[in-house]
């Protein structure tokens, strides 16, 4: 983040950013969420323990299978199409001052504050959340989650 960009920031909020991904971009997304294959170097591999997946999420797969579900209870006309988005993926974060008060409560306090805000997004979207990660092992705590493309 640039310095102009920090100062502009609110440093006790709480922050949802959320895009759609391809299988292809989810896949990779997903990779790294699970600490799948190599991991980017501001990844402290001797605190990787303490990441804690709440609910494992699926396979672009898997997703594009519930995406197909959802799309049949409409009158689509064409089918979809095979690069088309199979997920939202999102990050819930901090800014500094609000991050020192999250990273003192107890993890399973952590984790259901991450699983009621992840589930106040998807509900807000008409869908539902289908993968929950909590990452532990980067400089702040911050969770990872998805949601199909296609609402309910």
């Amino acid at each position: 983040m640039s310095e102009d960009a920090r100062r502009k920031s609110n440093p006790k909020a709480a922050q949802v950013r959320i895009q759609s991904a391809t299988a292809s971009a989810y896949t990779g997304q997903r990779k790294h969420d699970l600490r799948k294959g190599a991991q980017p170097s501001y990844v402290d591999a001797t605190k990787a323990e303490d990441n804690e997946t709440l609910i494992d999420p699926p396979t672009a797969a898997q997703l594009r299978q519930v995406n197909e579900a959802r799309r049949s209870l409409r009158n689509m006309r064409r089918a979809m199409r095979s690069d088309a988005a199979v997920a939202f993926v999102g990050i819930l974060t901090f800014g500094a001052e609000a991050q020192t008060v999250f990273e003192a409560l107890e993890p399973k306090t952590q984790a259901e504050a991450f699983e009621d805000a992840a589930r106040a997004v998807a509900e807000r979207l008409n869908t539902s959340l289908a993968g929950l990660v909590i990452h532990r092992d980067e400089s702040a705590v911050h969770a990872h989650f998805v949601l199909p493309s296609y609402d309910l």
